[in-house]
């Protein structure tokens, strides 16, 4: 683990081939980064950034890539249904104020 201090907080660590980071703020957006491998992804990098828009509302984005050799396009629809889902219960969730009972 590797923990930096100073105007902000910066940790990163490794566990099961996963790394995460916090980069930098940029503009106001917020980032979380994890980057990786397994035994089906030669290597993947999934950046989340978080921003402030107009009406008080919040952008989450999610932007993924991975190479997987000759199954990239393949585990690449995986990935894309996954994160389509986890977006939609994300948007479900803030709708019912993050209430896991409201649906």
């Amino acid at each position: 683990m590797t923990i930096k201090s100073g105007c902000c907080f910066s940790a990163s660590f490794r566990l099961a081939g996963i790394a995460i980071d916090r980069p930098p703020e940029a503009d106001r957006i917020r980032f979380l980064h994890d980057n990786g491998s397994s035994d089906f992804v030669r290597w993947w990098s999934h950046l989340i950034s978080v921003e402030r828009i107009a009406g008080g509302k919040t952008r989450y984005t999610d932007r993924v890539e991975i190479e997987a050799g000759p199954a990239t396009l393949l585990i690449s629809l995986f990935v894309r249904f996954f994160f389509w889902h986890r977006q939609h219960r994300l948007l479900r969730l803030a709708r019912g104020g993050f209430s896991y009972s409201a649906g």
